[in-house]
């Protein structure tokens, strides 16, 4: 026992208590604890008893003698049983009467006391009363000594555990009978600040935690025993929930699962962290490669004949090279896009006839002008000829070869078969050509022919001249120049001949003349008119093609002249229009034809040039804002690669297999990121093709790993 609750000695089972006999302190010697009053009335003097037991039921008789206080009234005790002293929760509480009797009894009674609970017994003498007495306890005996089971009853003494999982309950439990005792827990020897036989953790970092608990009964310092020290292993772990494989067609490349994008098959890993679990989903993609794409090669004969798509109602009128038409799941609703290659090309083919003299005989034939449309894309054509003659509109067959023996005038009609050869397609186009040539004027009558060569010329300068006529070949000529001297060498010996004017000439005008022969006629000439003060040369500079911005400089022949607009999409802007180097500036981009006129010794002279501007990444510097240029240096560890945009997909092509993951941004031509991904490590691919929409402009795509980086620019058309 105790005046002070901090001294108290735990009685190892309450019948140890029976016969305790002691008197208590006057209140004007007592020095130890005041606790709240027990029954009623205020504490004066308090004397204290602790015990545990084996949950039995216990009877406390306490039998009190020679009672009195300092007044000599006589006023009587309380005895109380509560779970903690000064304080806890009254189990119960008797008072005697005022006066107390001689040799009264107080008699407590406590049915089922909790098995190593611990609990006080506080007897108040009231108003400060001194009496003797004796405590008689039945029951209540020791408990049995504390052996602990595994915590949470676990065979193994290892507990698995999910990553996150938040206020987790462990208990532990007696062996051998209910124990309300004193628990010390740690957690990898960390001491728990809970003293119960339940403890409830967090688990927010992987690994293995050791959980250990020690029990007694009482208290640590004052204690009937302590237990065994029992521990589990708790094997905290990331769960990973593998999903269902996905297959993705080739045309859902880039597409979004969580935070990330699809590029290419593989295995895809995305954490979570939900309440109290963190965990990751894994889902393999796997994504379908292209197609592979049939194709058509069709071939007409004539533009009415044009090639009709029957999957997207489209007639295409004009050639067509490896155009892919979408086929979108036009067979069954869930299967993949495919496409198919369409080549079209249109046969066109023209003739001019001419007369060709062998051996005294003329004959005509044909000179075949192949027209033809393909794109680019190749075409083989081999020709057969037949000739036919019209007589009262019936056609007689003539004979076939590829020229055709004329003896006197007549409507004669040239049938030509084309065999082609266009990829895996091959077939027949046929062309029926009538010719128009006047047969008898060349047979008997002299004939006047077409001098080629400018009409148009300046005093002083050398231009050449070269016959045209229908016939082929002519063996002799005989040249006239009027103002002019030939400078030529063998001019009768040849079909064209170059011209000095004369410098000094007083006339406004001169003229050429040719009379040639052949075996079949010795009088054919032609003739041509020169006039004199106006020529057009090469004055005004090469043609140019300038990429992504409307103005550059013009580079003239001469001092001083006149810019002047010939043609084009838009409106012109001179800097100084009589300047042969101004600068030059147009509204629109597309191809222009600019005039550059200046004199030379009195002769007026003027010369064209073409400019195509084009929309392309500026190559100039200066006439607009710069636009972004990229940045960042290109490391051997990121391959070269090449980016161009078709039909809303972004092809980038590596120049080798992708051997690292590469971050991606694609960024506008102001700078401003518009999207960004990773292409994950993909063997035994150098394709990568990202499904997305972008206006048409000038952008650029940056490809990142580590710190080092490389950039390719591509353009998005209309």
């Amino acid at each position: 026992m105790s005046s002070f609750c901090a001294n108290i000695p735990l009685t190892c089972g309450a019948n140890n208590l029976n016969n305790s006999s002691c008197t208590l302190d006057e209140s004007s010697n007592y020095s130890g604890d005041r606790c709240n009053e027990l029954c009623t009335g205020a504490a004066q003097n308090q004397v204290h008893y602790a015990f545990v037991s084996n949950g039995s039921k216990i009877d406390i008789i306490l039998t009190t003698a020679n009672c009195s206080d300092i007044w000599y009234n006589n006023p009587g005790l309380d005895m109380g049983v509560s779970t903690a002293c000064c304080g806890g929760t009254s189990v119960s509480c008797k008072r005697s009467p005022t006066p107390i009797p001689p040799s009264y009894q107080l008699k407590i009674t406590i049915a089922s006391p909790i098995p190593c609970k611990v609990y006080y017994i506080d007897i108040d003498g009231l108003n400060g009363t001194v009496c003797d007495y004796t405590m008689n306890v039945s029951g209540g005996y020791a408990p049995l000594p504390l052996v602990l089971k595994n915590i949470n009853n676990d065979a193994n003494n290892i507990i698995d555990m999910s990553l996150g999982a938040c206020s987790q309950k462990f208990t532990v439990e007696p062996r051998d009978e209910p124990c309300e005792g004193y628990y010390e827990w740690t957690f990898d020897g960390q001491p728990l600040n809970d003293f119960d036989r339940e403890v409830r953790i967090d688990f927010p970092n992987e690994g293995d935690f050791v959980l250990c608990v020690q029990g007694y009964i009482g208290v640590p310092d004052y204690n009937c025993g302590q237990s065994n020290l029992t521990c589990t292993t708790i094997k905290v772990t990331k769960d990973q929930f593998y999903g269902n494989t996905r297959i993705l067609c080739n045309e859902q490349r880039g597409f979004r699962w969580h935070q990330q994008k699809i590029n290419a098959s593989g295995v895809y890993t995305q954490g979570f962290n939900t309440s109290c679990h963190i965990f990751d989903s894994i889902v393999e993609f796997i994504l379908l490669p292209k197609p592979e794409s049939g194709k058509i090669n069709y071939v007409s004969c004539t533009r009415s004949d044009p090639y009709f798509d029957p999957i997207q109602n489209v007639f295409y009128k004009n050639c067509t090279a490896n155009k892919k038409i979408p086929i979108t799941k036009s067979t069954e609703i869930y299967a993949c896009d495919s496409s198919y290659i369409l080549n079209v090309a249109y046969v066109d083919l023209k003739t001019n006839f001419h007369l060709n003299c062998k051996n005294g005989n003329v004959f005509m034939s044909p000179e075949i002008i192949n027209y033809t449309d393909t794109c680019g894309v190749g075409i083989d054509m081999k020709y057969s000829y037949s000739w036919f003659e019209k007589i009262n509109n019936i056609t007689q067959f003539l004979g076939q070869g590829p020229e055709l023996k004329i003896v006197k005038k007549g409507t004669y009609q040239l049938l030509v078969l084309a065999q082609y050869t266009f990829g895996t397609e091959s077939g027949t186009c046929s062309f029926v050509f009538d010719e128009d040539i006047d047969e008898d004027t060349y047979l008997s009558t002299p004939h006047t022919g077409n001098l080629l060569g400018k009409n148009q010329v300046c005093k002083g300068d050398v231009e050449c001249y070269s016959i045209k006529d229908i016939v082929k070949d002519p063996f002799s000529f005989n040249w006239t120049v009027v103002e002019g001297d030939i400078v030529s060498p063998n001019p009768n010996q040849s079909d064209s001949i170059c011209v000095l004017w004369h410098k000094n000439s007083s006339m406004p005008s001169g003229k050429i003349c040719v009379s040639y022969s052949d075996s079949c006629s010795s009088s054919l000439q032609a003739c041509l008119d020169i006039e004199f003060g106006r020529s057009k040369k090469m004055i005004a500079g090469p043609d140019q093609e300038i990429g992504g911005v409307l103005g550059t400089k013009l580079n003239a022949q001469g001092k001083k002249g006149l810019w002047t607009y010939a043609g084009g999409p838009g409106t012109v802007h001179f800097t100084d229009p009589t300047d042969p180097k101004s600068r030059v500036r147009v509204s629109r981009f597309g191809a222009y034809t600019l005039k550059w006129t200046t004199f030379q010794d009195g002769c007026e002279v003027y010369g064209y040039l073409t400019i195509n501007f084009y929309i392309e990444f500026p190559e100039l510097q200066g006439e607009y804002l710069p636009p972004f240029k990229g940045y960042g240096l290109s490391g051997p560890n990121i391959s070269a690669f090449e980016s161009q945009y078709i039909n809303r997909q972004l092809n980038i092509q590596f120049a080798s297999e992708i051997k690292n993951a590469i971050h991606y941004q694609i960024i506008n031509i102001q700078g401003q990121a518009i999207d960004a991904g990773t292409i994950p490590t993909v063997t035994n691919e150098s394709l990568i093709q990202l499904n997305i929409d972008l206006n048409p402009g000038i952008y650029f795509i940056n490809m990142t790993s580590g710190n080092l980086s490389q950039i390719s620019k591509f353009v998005v058309f209309k």
